[in-house]
């Protein structure tokens, strides 16, 4: 708890930066690179290849903790949330923890330091 108390900014500050490190690789100049040869063709259309990401690094999580993320925050508040459990903050603190674990950050972390 007193990791989180104290640099809980960190943590959302540093998956900040890793979505905007990955927009300025995927946008700028960086972006254009072929991968392969001169030559090469992609294997996958734009959509087949955007639905196998999706699903190779969301599906039975998404599946299973799309409903059971948000509850388990709902009974148990993340620490340094200033919520009460089962209270209208802590809806307000589970969703935000969803949405911050289930959206954009996690695909830029992935792609990073993957």
């Amino acid at each position: 708890p007193w990791v989180l108390d104290n640099f809980a900014w960190l943590f959302v500050i540093a998956a900040d930066v890793f979505l905007i490190l990955s927009l300025y690789l995927a946008l700028g100049r960086y972006g254009r690179i072929r991968l392969g040869g001169d030559d090469a063709r992609p294997e996958f259309r734009n959509f087949s290849w955007i639905a196998m990401m999706f699903s190779a690094g969301m599906g039975i999580g998404l599946i299973f903790y799309g409903v059971g993320e948000p509850v388990a925050h709902y009974l148990s508040p993340p620490p340094g949330s200033g919520a009460r459990p089962r209270t209208e903050g802590a809806a307000s603190a589970a969703m935000q923890y969803s949405f911050f674990h289930w959206t954009l950050t996690p695909w830029a972390i992935y792609g990073i330091a993957g």
